[in-house]
């Protein structure tokens, strides 16, 4: 595999195992395992997500738009 590239994603899934947990970080839930199928083309990384509302980022400069 070169630099930048991706293998083919044909037969490739993300396993993921979802829990509902308290604040105290005590599971109360178990919801099992998810497969997660590969998307074909990835979102634009500048319009695909909303900006950082965090007070660290706003604090750096970080423009929010709602």
């Amino acid at each position: 595999m070169t630099n930048a590239t991706a293998p083919d994603s044909a037969g490739y899934t993300m396993t993921m195992r979802v829990y509902t947990v308290t604040r105290e970080g005590l599971i109360t839930e178990d919801s099992g395992t998810r497969q997660i199928q590969p998307v074909e083309q990835l979102p634009d990384v500048q319009d695909g997500f909303p900006s950082c509302a965090c007070p660290r980022c706003r604090a750096r400069g970080a423009v929010v738009t709602l």
